[in-house]
């Protein structure tokens, strides 16, 4: 009789383990999926709204300064890159290796570093090319 409870302790011992490790594990990567979502969800409001900017400034013909923000994921910040190829501008994250990409109004050109961090720039000018009336530049610094 002893033994018979033993082996359906250790029977029951296990599937415990086995029930808890399978949580812990589902937990974290629900977690990290959620970290990835909240940063991916910054990104595409960055390039949306960077995207808007860049087309004011075409279309109205001004020079905009705007404050580059920080993406953070709980509490680290995240690299991301911002790259113009003709008339789209892409912003892409190296947490999450997520790309958003907006359509501009305008060709852009590009003197922004390559990877942005939230300390390395601050603020990104905006303005008309003045040789070609369809050109926006961006830049670092204001305007």
């Amino acid at each position: 009789m002893r033994g018979q409870v033993a082996v359906e302790l250790f029977l029951a011992m296990s599937i415990g383990l086995l029930v808890l490790f399978w949580f812990v594990n589902y937990s974290t990567a629900f977690s990290d999926s959620t970290r990835t979502t909240a940063v991916n969800e910054q990104q595409k409001w960055f390039a949306k709204s960077l995207a808007n900017t860049v087309n004011e400034v075409c279309l109205r013909n001004v020079n905009v300064s705007v404050k580059i923000p920080c993406l953070f994921a709980q509490d680290q910040n995240v690299l991301y890159e911002i790259d113009v190829s003709g008339d789209r501008l892409r912003v892409y994250n190296t947490f999450s290796n997520f790309n958003s990409s907006e359509p501009t109004a305008c060709q852009l050109v590009d003197e922004l570093p390559r990877t942005v961090q939230c300390a390395d720039l601050a603020y990104a000018c905006m303005y008309k090319h003045p040789t070609d009336p369809l050109r926006v530049r961006l830049k670092e610094g204001f305007c």
